[in-house]
């Protein structure tokens, strides 16, 4: 059934009585009311609940992932819980993939186990990325090209199930499915620091959710320190939410071992960014050492412009090295700079060798690579294919040359 508003077009599955003068005539009326249209769907989705008026669905958690994950969320929750929460679980649950697309229906159905994998992992990655799943497997069903799903909640997933229990009382953070109306939350900071500080005093000292986001908005530094801080108190109370909303209202003082704690904790993280400043240090040494051996072999071989990239690079990776070892000692190496600078260097490296190749020899390894990754070619995208064997060849040249890779991911 459809209908539409100022704005925007609405759809919604219901039912339409027809009447006797309807069939009669072979006209039916089309004035319905939308808002009739939408109460039959959650009548209807009312009765498959057992009316039961609330669906438990922890929207802090919802609302913290994207929206094909949180439909994923919507439909399997109670599965989560069962797998969770039920004493002879196995720790896990399946769903047909032919049961699931079926309901989520922004999805297209795919055929193919590889292709329903690549679509549902783009479903599920905010929840493996959270933990609130540890893993998933998949298993073909010999009946056309419907897979089995067999998911493994993690330990995201009680923390979930714990805040919906301790929100349960106050009917907060929940989905109303009959006529009573629910205030809805408000959204999550865009800072993921303070969501996570939001969701570890609901979950683990029992806050309910708007105190809890009231505290991080007012002083959200104040909140992080009085929560780490909680563990080295030698107060044990019997109320914690209350204790720490307290704490972090008043400004109490923080423990002495709990201050102790964190210099040790800055001490470490110094002393491990000079360890990771030294070890990337030592790797670019020696993919400078390997460079300069391979522009003296190459040297003799009559193939300049190879000569010359490898040279390049060279001085590239020498003054990265010298830029990483002057710089500030306490501050971590920015491994996004310094891979991109690296990734730069290779692309040089990677076009001359191919201009500094006799295309005869290239064509030969080619057809080499076409044999040896013949039996991948079916399962492959005609582009994807076509750079893999690219890769392939380039490898090869490279090794032929003897010139390393100038990535972290190889070095």
């Amino acid at each position: 059934m459809r209908g539409q508003g100022p704005h925007i077009l609405f759809y919604s599955i219901g039912e339409y009585q027809v009447s006797e003068a309807e069939l009669q005539s072979g006209e039916l009326a089309y004035d319905y009311d939308l808002n009739d249209v939408i109460s039959i769907r959650v009548a209807l989705e009312a009765d498959l609940q057992q009316n039961v008026q609330y669906r438990p669905l922890d929207q802090v958690y919802a609302r913290s992932v994207s929206p094909s994950s949180r439909r994923w969320y919507e439909l399997t929750a109670g599965s989560v819980f069962g797998a969770v929460s039920h004493p002879n679980s196995p720790g896990y649950f399946d769903i047909r993939y032919s049961w699931y697309v079926s309901r989520h229906h922004t999805l297209e159905a795919q055929a193919g186990l590889r292709r329903i994998k690549m679509q549902m992992e783009k479903i599920t990655k905010d929840h493996l990325k959270s933990g609130y799943l540890r893993k998933v497997k998949y298993f073909e069903t010999g009946e056309g090209d419907d897979v089995i799903i067999r998911y493994f909640p993690g330990t995201g997933a009680r923390h979930s199930i714990n805040r919906v229990k301790s929100l349960l009382s106050g009917r907060r953070g929940l989905i109303s499915i009959g006529d009573e109306q629910v205030d809805p939350a408000p959204a999550l900071p865009p800072d993921s620091k303070a969501e996570a500080l939001i969701l570890k005093m609901i979950s683990e000292y029992g806050l309910i959710e708007k105190i809890a986001r009231r505290l991080a908005e007012e002083n959200a530094e104040e909140a992080r320190k009085q929560v780490e801080a909680y563990p080295y108190r030698k107060a044990k109370p019997n109320n914690p939410a209350a204790f720490l909303v307290q704490s972090v209202r008043e400004k109490w003082p923080l423990p002495e071992r709990y201050v102790a704690a964190m210099a040790r904790k800055r001490n470490e993280t110094a002393a491990q960014a000079q360890t990771e400043t030294e070890r990337i240090a030592g790797m670019l040494t020696e993919a400078i050492e390997c460079l300069q051996q391979a522009a003296a072999n190459i040297a003799t071989s009559g193939k300049p412009a190879l000569q010359d990239a490898c040279s390049v690079a060279e001085r590239e990776l020498d003054d990265l090295r010298d830029r990483i070892a002057t710089g500030d000692k306490g501050l971590p190496v920015d491994l996004a700079e310094v891979e991109n600078r690296l990734v730069a260097a290779e692309d040089r490296i990677k076009e001359a060798i191919w201009q500094s190749t006799d295309p005869g020899e290239i064509e030969t390894m080619l057809k080499s690579a076409r044999t040896e990754l013949q039996r991948y070619e079916a399962t492959m995208e005609p582009e994807v294919y076509k750079d893999t064997l690219r890769r392939h060849v380039t490898a090869r040249l490279r090794e032929q040359h003897e010139i390393p890779r100038p990535s972290l991911f190889y070095l």
